[in-house]
């Protein structure tokens, strides 16, 4: 466990590094100061959820490694900070409804028992974070995960319990949102063991007055080590479960004053998009568990999984976890031919590649030869009309290069 936050640090300074420099960042050698940075806190209730602003301590001890193919992921802070309209709130954790929450209008029972996140690196919208975007094509390894928390611990008694679960692309289910057209993912839950199924890794996190943080943001930071396939997600699930005794209408809420029969509590954040951003065919979301799954009484077909953040009609959500990634294959490789370069080599059907220092005519053959299409460079950029996937040969200035379209 560290106070927060390197990671806020790194992720706006690198989009600022990209802006000015317009390169990735391992071009550009950086060194980051140790910060101090005070956090405004804004709280109120809403909808049974808090209101919060995220913090930006510095860690002085675990920063990213900046290579091109190793960086952080968040995809809920790449649509706080793109959204006209994503709030940013903070969530309790408990196993049961038994405990409450002191908001601005008075208790309310704790509706989260189990969160997470699915990571798919194929959006094209980590683009607007500064992230690179990975292809169809592309393995990967699943390095590291970092949960930004808060956890405030009157009883000292016994550890406290966080269980994080990691979760490979063959333990999900897949399916869309007819009335959206999103695409979702989602992964078994049981409701009797408080915890998903079918994890590929299980870490137990005991959550001493070490962990304890009230005033800040902290964030646990965990190495995983997993590789994943190409075209695959993966998904994170952390559930908190308490080592002393509780009882009902007992309250976790650190932030209301004068509250009596206080147990430890740990929370965690989400960003709430208004704005409904769909990306079908990725899956980028969150994952929950809301009393109707923890106690298994779903009137909306979810008993036994957790309930993706595409299923709500007002908004979506999106778990506040970072995951950090090593590409294990570039996909984006340079053909030379007589000083010409086509390049990247794998592109997205209507987009464009380059040849260097060409301008010319461009034909495209698919596998059996047939001649697909013509086009005349615009100094040296080539952008065939939509294609289907597959490999193809690209003919220019008497020679071939291959190509393929995702």
């Amino acid at each position: 466990m560290h106070f927060l936050s390197s990671f806020d640090i790194y992720y706006h300074l690198r989009k600022l590094v990209l802006t000015i420099f317009a390169s990735e960042p391992n071009t550009v050698v950086m060194k980051i100061f140790t910060l101090a940075v005070a956090t405004l806190i804004t709280a109120f209730a809403a909808q049974g959820q808090i209101s919060d602003i995220p913090a930006t301590n510095m860690i002085k001890d675990f920063e990213p490694q900046m290579a091109e193919s190793s960086e952080w992921y968040n995809y809920a802070r790449m649509i706080g900070d793109n959204s006209s309209s994503a709030p940013y709130y903070r969530n309790f954790l408990f196993p049961d409804t038994t405990v409450q929450v002191i908001g601005s209008n008075g208790p309310f029972n704790v509706w989260l028992h189990s969160l997470g996140q699915t990571f798919d690196p194929t959006s094209e919208n980590w683009e607007l974070s500064g992230n690179t975007m990975l292809s169809d094509f592309h393995t990967y390894s699943l390095d590291s995960i970092a949960l930004p928390y808060r956890y405030n611990r009157p009883q000292t008694d016994n550890a406290d319990t966080l269980i994080i679960q990691v979760y490979l692309h063959d333990k999900h289910t897949f399916n869309t949102f007819s009335s959206t057209g999103q695409t979702y993912a989602t992964i078994q839950y049981d409701y009797q063991n408080r915890i998903g199924l079918n994890a590929d890794t299980t870490i137990t996190y005991l959550l001493t007055d070490d962990d304890s943080v009230t005033t800040s943001q902290g964030v646990i930071d965990l190495p995983i080590g997993l590789t994943i396939g190409n075209n695959e997600v993966v998904s994170v699930t952390y559930t908190y479960l308490p080592g002393n005794p509780y009882n009902v209408n007992d309250t976790i809420d650190f932030y209301a004053g004068g509250v009596t029969n206080e147990i430890n509590g740990f929370l965690v954040y989400n960003f709430y998009d208004e704005d409904k951003l769909t990306e079908p065919g990725v899956y980028n979301q969150a994952l929950m568990v809301t009393p109707d799954i923890r106690y298994n009484q779903s009137s909306n077909g979810w008993n036994g999984y957790y309930i993706p953040g595409y299923a709500y009609n007002s908004g979506f959500y999106h778990n506040d976890l970072f995951y950090k990634i090593s590409s294990l294959n570039t996909g984006v490789e340079e053909q030379e031919v007589n000083n010409q370069k086509l390049y990247p080599s794998i592109i997205r059907s209507g987009s464009s590649f380059t040849i260097s220092d060409y301008n010319g005519i461009v034909q495209l053959y698919d596998m059996t030869g047939k001649l697909i299409q013509t086009i005349q460079t615009q100094n040296g950029k080539v952008t065939p009309t939509p294609l289907n996937s597959g490999l193809y040969f690209v003919h220019y200035n008497g020679q071939t290069s291959k190509i393929i379209i995702e």
